[in-house]
């Protein structure tokens, strides 16, 4: 099996939003399905912040209200706006904001 070159991991689901059942449910989902084991293990054991790989990211709907909180670490070609594409999309996000360790933010969608 060829393993993805990024790996994400959901840290905070939105209590306005969701039951807390649902948000039980939602922690720690991690994506995508081919996520390389080495990250998985990373993302759940709480990787290095000061790793340059890795950033925090938020998952917006189309009324700016965010769903999602987590953890993305990226490695080669990846672009950062994965885990909207892998996840939120299936909640109804239609963006991504990405916060970068050296104070860079990106908007994805």
């Amino acid at each position: 099996m060829q393993y993805s070159n990024y790996g994400w991991i959901i840290t905070w689901a939105n209590p306005n939003i969701f039951r807390s059942d649902e948000i039980h449910e939602y922690l720690r989902a991690a994506g995508p399905r081919n996520i390389d084991p080495e990250f998985y293990q990373a993302l759940n054991a709480g990787i290095d912040p000061n790793n340059d790989n890795v950033f925090k990211f938020s998952l917006y709907d189309d009324d700016n209200e965010i769903y999602f909180r987590g953890v993305m670490i990226a490695e080669g070609d990846a672009e950062g706006c994965e885990p909207l594409y892998d996840w939120g999309e299936a909640f109804g996000c239609v963006m991504l904001k990405a916060d970068y360790r050296d104070g860079k933010v990106e908007y994805f969608g």
